[in-house]
């Protein structure tokens, strides 16, 4: 039997991350820094913040935290970035080290599940 599961599936060193409240000049900020910190054969997409309108706007990223960085510099933040995590324990924990690295981490809220947790973070320059 074939399996239905694709390439895309994400792994449990995965992280889906959604990041908002920010403006598009911080949020590139921190997805270039991302792509930069966790390459992979996809890399990051890091989308024109340049001609965005003036209302809301969020940003989506997967991280795979299989090989964490060596180096992790820190990013200047215009303002916060508020940062929400998805995926595994393990993986999350990894990320999360990451960008404590590189910014002032405050904790806004866990929720854990049977096998994932959902963080929320606010990130300020580091």
């Amino acid at each position: 039997m074939e399996s239905t599961l694709g390439t895309d599936v994400p792994s449990a060193q995965h992280v889906h991350l959604v990041l908002g409240g920010c403006s598009p000049e911080d949020a590139e900020a921190v997805l270039v820094s991302l792509d930069r910190w966790f390459p992979s054969e996809r890399g990051v997409t890091v989308p024109s913040t340049r001609h965005l309108a003036a209302h809301p706007t969020v940003w989506t990223v997967m991280v795979d935290t299989s090989h964490l960085p060596d180096e992790v510099d820190p990013v200047a933040l215009e303002e916060s970035v508020i940062v929400n995590m998805q995926g595994g324990p393990r993986a999350v924990g990894r990320l999360r080290s990451t960008l404590s690295r590189a910014f002032e981490v405050s904790d806004d809220g866990t929720a854990s599940g049977d096998q994932e947790v959902d963080v929320q973070l606010q990130l300020r320059s580091g």
